[in-house]
């Protein structure tokens, strides 16, 4: 038997036209009830994005005022960046935020009803389908408000791990401040430092000062080496008699106490220059001064008592004058020595001043600069803490998700159009079936009929 052409295919089905026709509109009928009789199924959904740049607003920074003003805020233009957004969205850290909220919505329920998708503006669309179009748009407005959340929270690991190390730095750099300016002083203490510039200005005049005196002390002394050379020569010829200085000034006593005469003068001019007469420290040692004087002159009559004596009253007048001299030299020479160690102490402070300043300045720029980072530590610290408790929109609405009016399944013409092109093929396939069951039907009864006349032909 011959291979059906096309032309025997299209005869097949227009022999079997009303069997088709009866079956697509059995389909289209059968769904048209079903879907009058299936439960409506609305669908909520809402539209929004991610800003792809946030205005970054600081509330401590010199420039905070400029930064408060009104950006505008543009979706991303390039579907990777929206990729991450969509993981986010189909978590299910999300769903089941979503879930704690709406308990009756299982999270086998959200991600098969729940669908996210990016439209061709690059927006974030949330669809959600439910029998109740209450808790189909309330569900799709959570999902946005639990993303904004979800992202605020991620944003805020940050945030604390700063606050934390920043603490820390804080502390450490505490210690260090302390440690310096503990260093600083101690070294200020140390070396007696104030201010540097106003002693060595002092120093310089005290230097002056001392110099002039110095100079006076040493003409005084000199006149008074004089009138002592011509009082010793008028004792002498009074006496009769030759009176080394030796045998009149010099005794271990005397040595000693124009020692310690020499030392107070020294302190006592070094005391002018720290601090006032007025101080006791600086009256202490004038008494102490003046006692050691009245001692010496005491040694020195002494002295001169044990090797001349002299019942004249001239004599006794000359004698009483060379005691005097001799203490005024004695002073002079103590006075001048103290002067000397004066100046050897202003010269020596003199010289170590630029040390000093140089050490001073190293030690306060080491403050200064663990200050400085502690207050910038501090700063960005109040910063962190200002943006923990900063309420971050991390998404932007578009069109919130509001309860739709009517259904979006079943939608009754879309199943009744399925349905007939189901049918349809349905038919089709149908008509040939039977027309192949009917041309296999006929090749059997014409085997069967051309067997038999086989037989009779043989008989």
């Amino acid at each position: 038997m011959e291979e059906p052409t096309l032309f025997d295919y299209w005869l097949a089905l227009y022999r079997r036209r009303y069997i088709i026709i009866t079956i697509i509109i059995s389909s289209m009928i059968i769904a048209y009830f079903l879907s009058k009789t299936l439960p409506p199924v609305y669908e909520a959904k809402v539209v929004f994005f991610v800003p792809y740049k946030f205005p970054s607003i600081s509330f401590y920074s010199p420039d905070a005022p400029k930064e408060i003003s009104r950006h505008i805020l543009l979706p991303p233009t390039m579907e990777e960046f929206l990729a991450p957004y969509i993981g986010i969205l189909k978590s299910k850290a999300l769903a089941n935020l979503v879930h704690n909220k709406f308990p009756q919505k299982s999270i086998r329920d959200l991600k098969k009803d729940v669908d996210f998708q990016v439209n061709n503006e690059y927006m974030l669309e949330i669809y959600v389908r439910d029998k109740d179009p209450r808790l189909a748009a309330d569900i799709a407005n959570a999902y946005v408000r639990y993303f904004n959340k979800l992202n605020s929270q991620y944003s805020l690991i940050q945030t604390f791990e700063q606050i934390k190390t920043l603490q820390r730095q804080i502390s450490e750099n505490k210690r260090h401040l302390e440690n310096a300016q503990e260093i600083l002083e101690k070294f200020q203490k140390e070396h007696k430092i104030a201010d540097l510039e106003k002693e060595m200005e002092q120093l310089i005049s005290q230097k002056s000062i001392f110099e002039q005196k110095m100079k006076e002390t040493e003409v005084n002394l000199k006149e008074a080496n004089k009138k002592i050379e011509s009082l010793r020569a008028q004792l002498a010829k009074e006496a009769q008699m030759y009176m080394p200085s030796e045998l009149v000034t010099t005794s271990p006593l005397i040595e000693n106490l124009r020692e310690k005469l020499s030392d107070l003068e020294a302190k006592m001019a070094k005391l002018k220059v720290e601090y006032k007469e007025t101080h006791p420290e600086f009256l202490s040692a004038k008494k102490e001064h003046e006692q050691i004087k009245a001692n010496l002159a005491k040694e020195i009559d002494r002295v001169i008592k044990s090797r001349v004596k002299s019942p004249k009253s001239f004599y006794e007048k000359l004698r009483q004058d060379l005691v005097e001299l001799y203490i005024d030299q004695q002073s002079l020479k103590a006075r001048r020595n103290g002067y000397h160690k004066v100046l050897e102490n202003i010269e020596r402070r003199l010289k170590n001043i630029p040390y000093l300043k140089l050490k001073v300045k190293e030690l306060s720029k080491e403050v200064e600069r663990y200050q400085n980072s502690l207050n910038s530590l501090k700063l960005a610290l109040e910063e962190a803490k200002a943006q923990k408790v900063r309420d971050i929109k991390t998404v932007v609405i578009v069109d919130k998700a509001t309860p739709p009016s009517s259904p979006s399944f079943p939608i009754c013409w879309l199943n009744i159009l399925v349905a007939g092109m189901a049918g349809l093929i349905a038919g089709i396939f149908y008509a040939f079936l039977l027309d192949y069951i009917e041309r296999k039907s006929k090749e059997r009864k014409l085997k069967i009929i051309d067997l038999i006349k086989a037989d009779k032909y043989w008989e």
